[in-house]
């Protein structure tokens, strides 16, 4: 059986094939139908046998993680990590204390939620967030940029890390004894803040007697809203005061790849390429607008066939050149992200998300009110900005 790193390379060189097929053959597209469509069987077949790979290694080292970390208690009821974070809220000391307290002054303590990203051993190559023991958030949700870069934690305030600016490779065949080229790499340092994204939202308080309304406000409102923040942060933050410095305006990007006359499968794979020659690192991932991203699903050829394979073919997610898709709105349309979201960036969370109570704010106390106040800190590091890229004119 292949390695997942051979079926890779298999993939790899099938949608090589296939692009070369399109524009470099001098046949016309009808003597080309066959053939093209030949090597889409065979891409297909090996993402599928990638994708079986990959699951079963993902559960294998899911079962052996949780075996490993919970003495092999199988069945154990306390199954913490299976609750949202509006769950962990309602059963926790500090709910139970203020629905005690209803009619009194109350402020609830802390709870803190660490997001830390692990494959879903549901849907291989598919991120998905969790935590350790404590207050844990798993969101079975469609892939966001969060859920795309690495993931990490920092204890300090802020953090300073080295990145490449410029690179010069002078390595050369040189004769025994002469003088050797030497190489050069200039490296800034580079300091990130962690940022603040916090919001509060005002609700009756009726809602300390009614466990399934708190905790579905919580989920869809509280975490919702801090998360759709933080993305937007992650991918546009101006740098500026209280904003991280996003993806988007960083400096050193590699340069964008314009649609032109390509189509856009076509000008996502130049960015790719253009990234894995210059940056020396293979892309992980693509951000696009759900409009842009329309247009790629529904593209047909001349007999009406969708590239994609249409609405009736299981698929495994969102993939473009073997890469996963985040479709997100927080990314202006008509332009794409491509990067090595993994190896070449990463979130560090000073702070996860943390949910608070109180009827004292403001005259909530005399209106029986309670305000929900909801707060994380992180910092974005980008170790080699070179790794990332736009593709504009969609």
């Amino acid at each position: 059986m292949p390695t997942l790193k051979q079926l890779e390379e298999q993939g790899t060189a099938l949608a090589q094939k296939q692009l070369e097929l399109v524009h470099t053959d001098e046949r016309s597209w009808t003597e080309k139908q066959a053939e093209f469509d030949k090597i889409g069987t065979d891409l297909t077949a090996v993402l599928d046998q990638h994708k079986a790979l990959k699951g079963v290694e993902s559960i294998e080292a899911y079962l052996a993680g949780t075996a490993e970390e919970q003495g092999v208690k199988q069945g154990d009821e306390d199954r913490r990590s299976r609750k949202t974070i509006g769950q962990q809220m309602v059963d926790s000391d500090q709910w139970k204390s203020i629905t005690g307290q209803k009619g009194s002054r109350f402020t609830s303590g802390a709870i803190e939620v660490k997001d830390v990203t692990v494959t879903d051993p549901v849907n291989p190559g598919v991120m998905q967030t969790t935590m350790q023991p404590g207050v844990v958030d798993i969101r079975f949700r469609r892939l966001t940029v969060r859920q795309l870069l690495a993931q990490g934690a920092m204890d300090n305030p802020a953090i300073s890390y080295l990145v490449e600016t410029a690179v010069t490779n002078a390595a050369d065949a040189v004769e025994r004894g002469a003088l050797k080229p030497e190489s050069a790499l200039t490296l800034d340092t580079v300091t990130e803040s962690a940022k603040k994204i916090a919001t509060t939202l005002t609700t009756e308080d009726e809602i300390l007697d009614d466990l399934s309304f708190a905790r579905s406000y919580i989920d869809g409102r509280l975490g919702t809203f801090v998360e759709l923040k933080e993305e937007d942060e992650l991918l546009n933050g101006s740098g500026v005061g209280a904003h991280l410095t996003g993806l988007l305006n960083r400096a050193g990007l590699a340069a964008a790849v314009p649609l032109g006359v390509d189509t856009r499968p076509d000008a996502l794979y130049k960015q790719i390429n253009a990234i894995q020659t210059t940056a020396f690192l293979m892309p992980d991932g693509i951000v696009i607008n759900p409009a842009d991203w329309l247009e790629i699903k529904l593209a047909k050829d001349g007999n009406g066939q969708y590239y994609g394979g249409g609405p009736f073919v299981a698929g495994v997610g969102d993939v473009l050149w073997g890469l996963p898709v985040a479709v997100t709105p927080a990314i202006a349309a008509g332009t794409a992200l491509v990067g090595a979201f993994q190896s070449a960036a990463q979130v560090l969370q000073r702070k996860g998300l943390t949910v608070e109570a109180t009827n004292t704010n403001e005259d909530d106390f005399v209106n029986n009110r309670v305000t929900f106040r909801a707060e994380e800190r992180l910092a974005l590091a980008v170790y080699r900005p070179g790794a990332f890229g736009t593709v504009t004119g969609l």
